[in-house]
Formats: C-alpha cells, sequence, structure tokens
C-alpha cells in the first residue's frame, strides 16, 4: 500500500470513529430494508452486481479482537475463542458467496443456508456483551460490517433463486 492510500485509509477510520451508531443492527437492519425495497423492483441484476463488489480478502482483524479480548478480559471465558469462531463464521458466508459467483447457487447446502439465516452475535450469544462496543474497533467493525452485508445480500440471492423470480 503507498503512502497515499494509507493516508485515505487512516483517514476513512477516524472519519469511522468519529460516527457514533446506536448498534450495528440498527445499520444493518436499514441495509436489508433497502435490498428488500430494491429485491422487490429490480430483481436479481442489482443483487448480483452487489454480489460482484463484495470485498472479503482482506486480512483478519488480529490487532483489533487482541484488543477486545484485553478490554473485555471478565467476560471471555476461558474456552471462548472469538478468532476462531468468527474466522468458521466468516469462512461460511465466504463459500456460500463463492457458490453463487462460480454459477452454482443451487448447490449451496442447506446447512449452510440456515446458517446464513443467523447474526454472528445470534450464533455465538457468548459474544453478545461485545456487541454494543465493537463500532469502537474499527477495523473489526469494518470487517464485521462487510461481512454481515454479504450473509443478507447472499441470503436475498438464494431466496430470489429458489423462488425462480
Amino acid at each position: 500500500m503507498n503512502k497515499k492510500s494509507k493516508k485515505i485509509r487512516s483517514q476513512q477510520l477516524v472519519q469511522a470513529e468519529n460516527v457514533y451508531m446506536n448498534s450495528p443492527r440498527l445499520y444493518l437492519a436499514y441495509f436489508y430494508e433497502y435490498n428488500l425495497k430494491m429485491v422487490s423492483r429490480e430483481k436479481m441484476p442489482n443483487i448480483l452486481k452487489q454480489l460482484l463488489q463484495l470485498d472479503l480478502l482482506t486480512p483478519f482483524p488480529y490487532n483489533d479482537t487482541s484488543k477486545l479480548r484485553a478490554d473485555f478480559k471478565e467476560h471471555f471465558l476461558e474456552d471462548d475463542c472469538i478468532n476462531g469462531d468468527l474466522n468458521t463464521y466468516w469462512m461460511t458466508i465466504s463459500g456460500s458467496l463463492s457458490y453463487i459467483l462460480r454459477g452454482y447457487p443451487k448447490e449451496v447446502p442447506q446447512s449452510q443456508i440456515e446458517w446464513l439465516g443467523w447474526s454472528f452475535f445470534d450464533r455465538y450469544k457468548q459474544y453478545r456483551f461485545l456487541e454494543p462496543h465493537i463500532h469502537n474497533y474499527p477495523v473489526f467493525y469494518e470487517e464485521y460490517c462487510n461481512h454481515e452485508k454479504a450473509r443478507i445480500v447472499i441470503l436475498c440471492y438464494l431466496f430470489l433463486e429458489s423462488s425462480n423470480c
């Protein structure tokens, strides 16, 4: 990454830190409602375009998850492995996306589709205490939102594909 790109990235992170959000759920709820409206008007082309624009190939936010563990150490149980749980969850989303982008949406296993129906904090309830605070960790928050957007768009696409709209 060149100097100019780093400067732009740091400015974006500062802007993200200064944005106050009540909760990630509100942001994602808006995104979900927007996609439902879009789907009802323009069916598949825009959904596929959004899927193609998703960037899920960014590095895992180890620094932020380490900070989360340190800041909330009293809430984590000894057996909790947030990095492993996030990786499993995000790889399920990425795997589902790869089926669609390769032209095999009907091949997405039903168990994977069921996983996509749950947010990370619904799937891994032991981390729910983190949800109101993740906006304080900008790299993690950005990655979390990217994967949640992908999850929602994938579900919309699979729904349309299964209903033959």
